[in-house]
């Protein structure tokens, strides 16, 4: 596995404890890592979580490995009677993985949050008669929060204060809430960062969102 390894640190090397230093650390860890999430989903105490954590802790490759192992060892116990007698697809299965590894970590980056689209659109001036807004990230979410804006030298109005509760598309990339605007006033609030989605990934900036009304 070694040479695997060598090729797959310096793309991960960044997102990794500083403890994990070098690639046959990388190496072990990942093996490590695989044997927890194996035996947890066996004891049904694996939730979706702790898989993703793995991904963003420098082993982006993880949710496809643990998939693999799952469906093709530990379905199939009588031809791999213990995980060393798997090891030699495990090592074919890594070795696709290597060779993937750009595209495999253009996913791992699509799977953070980020707002594709928001209504009222930021820095536009609409109607105090819209009674809903709306926000559509890239990706299911399963909560969000806004908080007021930071700096907030034009002293605008927090509209999330009036918005009653957020209700979701059947996606759950759009979340929709309900509002009561004011005529020619300034709003703006932030979409705090530490909010999930549905695969337990959370956004990396926080965003600022700024509208007036006629």
């Amino acid at each position: 596995m070694q040479p695997i390894f060598d090729t797959l640190f310096p793309h991960v090397q960044k997102y990794l404890n500083k403890a994990y230093g070098k690639s046959y650390i990388l190496m072990y860890e990942n093996l490590t890592r695989l044997a927890t999430i194996l035996y947890l989903k066996n004891q049904e105490k694996l939730s979706v979580s702790y898989v993703s954590n793995e991904e963003q802790i420098g082993f982006p490759w993880m949710y496809y490995l643990f998939s693999f192992c799952y469906n093709n060892f530990s379905e199939n116990r009588n031809i791999y009677p213990d995980f060393e007698s798997f090891i030699p697809e495990d090592i074919l299965f890594m070795k696709g993985i290597a060779r993937q590894i750009e595209e495999i970590l253009s996913e791992y980056e699509n799977k953070f949050p980020r707002v594709v689209s928001i209504f009222p659109m930021n820095g536009s001036t609409v109607s105090s008669q819209i009674k809903e807004v709306r926000i559509t990230f890239n990706v299911p979410m399963y909560s969000i929060a806004f908080d007021s804006l930071k700096f907030n030298s034009e002293n605008r109005k927090n509209f999330t204060q009036r918005s009653g509760e957020f209700s979701f598309s059947p996606n759950r990339k759009t979340v929709t809430i309900p509002v009561d605007l004011k005529e020619n006033t300034q709003y703006g609030c932030t979409l705090l960062k530490f909010f999930d989605s549905m695969e337990n990934f959370r956004m990396k900036e926080e965003y600022e969102w700024k509208f007036d009304t006629k």
